[in-house]
């Protein structure tokens, strides 16, 4: 059964152990209309999204959603970043968003495109 938590649930867990238990990752295809020119070249024929669900210890659920252009973001979700954030605090933003960026930086510099500045900023 899931359970959707309100503000005031989700606030009273605050102080408490509050874990990130579970993501499921769902890859999105949205056919489009029709495609446009752009500086960089033609648009696909489908926006490709990625759905995220987010479970915590306590059964309260989370919705998100990502895009990239590079590749489907899904496999770069299940093949980095869910083993960072599971068993974390969901509070805990700066922490997440820290792993995330050292991940996205070691990824990148594979490939030519690490951003020093941004990874510097950490």
């Amino acid at each position: 059964m899931e359970q959707r938590g309100s503000q005031a649930a989700v606030g009273a867990t605050r102080g408490g152990d509050l874990r990130i238990e579970r993501i499921e990752v769902f890859p999105v295809s949205v056919p489009r209309r029709a495609t446009w020119m752009l500086q960089r070249g033609r648009t696909g024929a489908a926006s490709i999204f990625t759905i995220v669900k987010l479970t915590t210890t306590e059964g309260v659920v989370g919705w998100g959603e990502a895009v990239t252009l590079v590749r489907p973001f899904d496999r770069i979700i299940r093949d980095h970043l869910v083993a960072l954030a599971v068993g974390r605090s969901p509070f805990d933003l700066v922490g997440l968003h820290g792993a995330m960026d050292r991940v996205e930086m070691l990824a990148n510099e594979r490939v030519g495109s690490w951003n020093p500045g941004r990874a510097a900023d950490r």
